[in-house]
């Protein structure tokens, strides 16, 4: 009988942290972006939102998976306006193993919403002539975001 030992080396090491993580406003959404690391073994990032405070670890209950993949940036949409976000990204290997967290926040922007409808036109216009001057009236539209009127000479 041979019995031989052998020995499987076991993975207990994470990738590297994802570096130059950053994140910048527009128009009702968060562009993030980052640099995966260049480990071998690396397998993915993981990239979780929470409000409130940034989340604790990628099993944090409160916190969403917004993002799982090998991309290095990602667009999050379909947030409150004027929200604090908190960002954590961890790489992972296979096994899986992840490493620590990179954290950002900012606030999602505002959304502005252009107004193109013009106000209706005045009404009820009227002109009295005298010898030596012109008397105009006319009643004011009454939609809601009427800001004033112009007189063109």
């Amino acid at each position: 009988m041979v019995e031989a030992e052998v020995f499987i080396p076991v993975d207990n090491t994470p990738p590297g942290v994802p570096e130059n993580f950053k994140a910048a406003t527009s128009s009702g959404q968060m562009m993030t972006s980052w640099t995966n690391p260049s480990d071998s073994d690396f397998a993915g990032v993981k990239l979780y939102r929470k409000t409130g405070t940034a989340p604790s670890n990628q099993n944090d209950p409160l916190a969403t998976l917004v993002y799982q993949g090998k991309a290095q940036i990602f667009s999050d949409t379909g947030l409150q306006a004027n929200q604090l976000y908190y960002y954590a990204i961890y790489s992972y290997d296979a096994k899986p193993n992840y490493s620590a967290a990179k954290i950002i926040s900012a606030h999602a922007p505002e959304v502005i919403i252009a107004d193109t409808i013009p106000p209706a036109p005045v009404a009820n216009l009227s002109v009295l002539s005298s010898a030596d001057h012109l008397t105009l009236a006319w009643t004011n539209p009454s939609d809601s975001d009427f800001c004033r009127r112009e007189n063109l000479s």
